[in-house]
């Protein structure tokens, strides 16, 4: 039953549980004390109604002495009659020396089988609701006779119930004023608990560390109030810290992407104004050399390296359009991306629709080359990943923000189950690079239902 008690006292809250834990503990002690001056009351009493009993009892021999010796009975009725006076004795002998009675009282009927019981003794015996007293008289150290008193026990009854009904009373008045008393004094323990629970409740569902909790006293609630604040304290800090260091990171890598991008722009117009240009002029001249040549063993030759340097030409002009599409940067954003349909198409057979606007007006070159890198990035995923050859790319602007959106009907996926380091990286640093941008990333997924996401960019 303990153990009961104590798994429902798990439940509640710490006020309820101070409180109950405080009622219990008062109200076990008022029990036990209750239930030892019932009993010590009961055998107190008890014993004072046997001398009682006793001392009347010799009273009564005593008077008795003169009518036993002379045999008189109607002087010891008389005798008996006294009695009366006392309400709880039911019944009283006189008996002469051979245990004949002499005289007899009834104050209530009794039966007569009680005179004839075998639990009468000098000591008072306590049967059946009775108290047996009996008193042997003598003279001159000769036995005369005895008094037999039967003496009611109600009185002990009654003194119980009122003693138990006093203790019920006692017990409920000291209960409730403890009651009282103890969900006021409570209050100086739980209430700091409580600051300290829902502050961090506050910290776990808001990830808000710079809430704190009150200083508290000087005892061990205070020191752990104290404590949980020092925490929270460093744990911002490192937080700050860490935050700090995410922005630097954030931002070198910003940079090394924009780095990259220009010196792939760099190496782009050098394949395709020195490469490009010169392998375009040694074909051209190839080309006027082969006319003029008549041996077949030469043109034959001529021929061979004529389409070498046209392999060439064509690598070169494709690996300078995948470094540095010039389109992006001569035309804009939308023009580049018609343009990477048609790479998509040439190299992956992935068959891109591109629907939208040019926004060349809107946003600078290097948002530009974030959005177009994050679309080539995305495509390639789709080729990839979703089992289909179509997607669609989507651009446009309003209220001031640049959206891309690239959505296919392929196999679809969790986002949930994106692995930054695996299979999630590419959407890891595209969101991370337009986040330093003041962009941010939507991803709407499900298996079987394909994938959207959309790009959003303020314009500057």
């Amino acid at each position: 039953m303990t153990g009961r008690l104590l798994q429902r006292l798990q439940h509640l809250s710490i006020r309820f549980k101070l409180t109950t834990i405080g009622l219990l503990t008062s109200l076990t002690v008022l029990v036990i004390a209750g239930i030892c001056f019932l009993v010590l009351d009961q055998i107190t009493f008890r014993h004072r109604l046997g001398e009682r009993a006793q001392t009347l009892a010799r009273i009564v021999g005593a008077n008795s002495r003169a009518a036993l010796a002379f045999g008189d009975a109607d002087v010891a009725v008389q005798i008996l009659q006294a009695l009366a006076a006392e309400e709880d004795i039911h019944a009283a002998r006189l008996c002469d020396a051979a245990l004949e009675p002499l005289a007899t009282y009834r104050g209530l009927p009794v039966p007569d089988s009680v005179w004839t019981s075998p639990v009468w003794a000098r000591t008072p015996v306590a049967q059946d609701g009775y108290l047996y007293v009996k008193e042997t008289l003598s003279m001159d150290g000769e036995v005369i006779g005895a008094v037999r008193l039967l003496y009611s026990l109600s009185p002990l009854r009654i003194r119980f119930w009122w003693g138990l009904g006093l203790a019920l009373v006692v017990i409920a008045g000291t209960v409730g004023a403890g009651a009282i008393l103890s969900w006021g004094l409570q209050r100086q323990v739980s209430a700091p608990i409580l600051a300290l629970t829902n502050t961090v409740g506050q910290v776990t569902r808001s990830e808000d560390v710079s809430a704190r909790v009150g200083t508290g006293g000087q005892d061990e609630i205070g020191e752990l109030m104290r404590g949980f604040n020092s925490m929270l304290e460093k744990i911002q800090l490192r937080e700050a810290e860490v935050r700090n260091y995410q922005e630097q990171l954030r931002q070198m890598a910003d940079n090394l992407m924009l780095s990259e991008e220009r010196e792939r722009r760099r190496i782009a117009d050098g394949i395709h104004d020195s490469i490009c240009q010169q392998l375009g002029g040694a074909l051209l001249h190839a080309q006027h050399l082969q006319g003029k040549v008549e041996r077949d063993v030469v043109k034959t030759g001529l021929q061979e390296l004529i389409q070498i340097m046209r392999d060439a030409l064509a690598v070169g002009r494709d690996l300078s359009f995948e470094l540095g599409p010039p389109s992006l940067y001569e035309l804009g954003l939308g023009p580049a991306l018609t343009a990477l349909a048609g790479e998509m198409k040439r190299h992956y057979a992935l068959d891109v629709a591109v629907i939208g606007e040019n926004t060349e007006t809107v946003l600078s070159s290097d948002e530009s080359v974030v959005l177009y890198r994050a679309a080539r990035e995305l495509l390639v995923n789709v080729h990839k990943y979703a089992g289909v050859q179509d997607a669609r790319v989507e651009l446009s602007t309003c209220d001031g923000v640049v959206c891309l959106v690239v959505s296919d009907q392929g196999c679809g996926f969790s986002p949930e189950t994106l692995d930054p380091v695996g299979s999630g990286f590419g959407l890891f640093s595209i969101r991370e690079h337009l986040r330093t941008l003041g962009g941010s990333v939507t991803i709407s997924a499900s298996p079987g239902e394909g994938t959207m996401i959309t790009l959003h960019l303020p314009t500057t």
